[in-house]
């Protein structure tokens, strides 16, 4: 697998996606100014934005992971994916938590 950093996201991307990354960042002056073209490039790749995949952003453009939370929640257009608790009469029929796209 192609990465761009040591924290690509642990649920991967397409190489494709990971490729790109480091072109988009370089289209700026300032790194930071590539925040919301990558989230849009993970959000086309995978659907939805993870915590992990705001930390990989974070990382590439030089920000913590908070400020690419702010991003991500202020603008609409971004779906981020939360943990999703299932409710069970039996542990043992009960699904494993899975990732969820919500807004």
């Amino acid at each position: 697998m192609h990465e761009t950093s040591p924290s690509a996201p642990a649920r991967a991307l397409t190489p494709e996606t990971l490729a790109k990354a480091p072109a988009i960042v370089g289209l700026y002056p300032q790194k930071r100014s590539a925040t919301m073209p990558l989230l849009h490039l993970v959000q086309e790749d995978r659907g939805y934005i993870t915590q992990e995949d705001m930390t990989w952003v974070a990382e590439l453009v030089g920000v913590t992971p908070m400020q690419v939370l702010e991003v991500v929640t202020f603008y609409p257009m971004y779906v981020r994916a939360r943990l999703a608790a299932a409710t069970c009469a039996s542990a043992a029929r009960c699904p494993a938590p899975s990732a969820v796209p919500t807004r």
